[in-house]
Parts: structure tokens; C-alpha cells; sequence
């Protein structure tokens, strides 16, 4: 009689289940002044799947990281306005993906050089109903100077000339300027 009550009054439920490609990803070294897109470093885009069986609206977001989830050696990102998301709004049905596009641009301050920063991307799922769950992807990354771009090699034709290409010389003392 107990199971009879309980199966009378049971409503309808429905689970939010959502699932993202990524919890955490470096995105490398980016030099001051450059951007770094997370689909090129991170082995692939951030992608949401739904993974429920009721349509999700998904929204994207940065945020910092409380302190006790910074990792070691990491700071927050100083401005959040640095990384820029694409994909927020899009309606999942039950079963489809999304790519989640994020990039970030260092600004050209060479105070930056050296510092290591934290972000979270937030992907946040909410079904009519109002159900909601949120994902977090912790990105990390460290602006450095590195190595300088590879220059574009000259023409042919051009004037400038370096003859020969490499050379070799013994006997010279370490730390002394000698004539060639």
C-alpha cells in the first residue's frame, strides 16, 4: 500500500546533465601584445555536451578563482576583459554539442612579462523549467617574452647578402675579441 501512495504522488523528473571537454588547460606562453586561442593550444575547442534529456540554454562567462583553488605559482587574471567567449545562448537539445570559443589577448606591458595568471570559464546550462548546473574549466597561462618570432626570410633578389652562411674558428681564447 506504502509503494501504491508513493508511485500516485511521484511527478515527472528530469535530469540536467551536462559534460565539457575540458576541466583545466594551459594555454602556454603568450607574449605581451599577443592572443592565444584555446582550440590551437589546448589540443582542440572547448566544447559543452548535453547530455540530459531536456533542452539547455548554455552561458558562457569568465570568473576568478577563489584563492584556495589557485593552483601553486598562479595569480588571478588581472582583467577578465583580456579573454573573449563566443557560444553563450545557444540552445542544446538533448544529445547535441557546442564549441565555446575562447581567446585571450595579453595587453603590450612588458611588466606583465613573467606573470602566471588563472581564469575559470564558466559554461552555465539552465533548462525552462529553471534547472541549472555549471561547468568550470580552469585555464591557466604565462606571459613571456620566449623566443622572438621567426622573421620572415628575404627575397632573393634582395641587397642584403651574409656570406658564407656559417663559419668556424680555433684557438680562440674565451672572452676575448680577436680579429677574423
Amino acid at each position: 500500500l506504502l509503494v501504491a501512495c508513493i508511485a500516485a504522488t511521484a511527478t515527472d523528473a528530469r535530469a540536467l546533465s551536462l559534460r565539457s571537454s575540458k576541466a583545466e588547460a594551459f594555454l602556454g606562453d603568450v607574449r605581451p601584445g599577443g592572443t592565444v586561442d584555446f582550440a590551437q593550444v589546448a589540443g582542440g575547442p572547448l566544447t559543452a555536451t548535453n547530455s540530459g534529456d531536456e533542452s539547455v540554454t548554455l552561458e558562457a562567462s569568465v570568473s576568478a578563482p577563489p584563492s584556495r583553488r589557485l593552483k601553486d605559482g598562479f595569480d588571478p587574471l588581472p582583467d577578465p576583459a583580456w579573454v573573449r567567449l563566443s557560444g553563450s545562448g545557444v540552445v542544446l537539445a538533448p544529445g547535441e554539442s557546442a564549441v565555446v570559443g575562447l581567446a585571450v589577448s595579453v595587453p603590450a606591458d612588458r611588466r606583465l612579462d613573467g606573470g602566471q595568471y588563472q581564469f575559470d570559464c564558466l559554461l552555465r546550462g539552465r533548462t525552462a523549467k529553471e534547472g541549472a548546473l555549471t561547468l568550470r574549466t580552469a585555464v591557466t597561462l604565462a606571459v613571456s617574452d620566449g623566443e622572438p618570432a621567426e622573421a620572415p626570410r628575404a627575397a632573393e633578389d634582395s641587397s642584403f647578402l651574409l656570406s658564407p652562411v656559417s663559419a668556424r674558428m680555433e684557438g680562440v681564447p674565451t672572452g676575448r675579441s680577436v680579429a677574423v
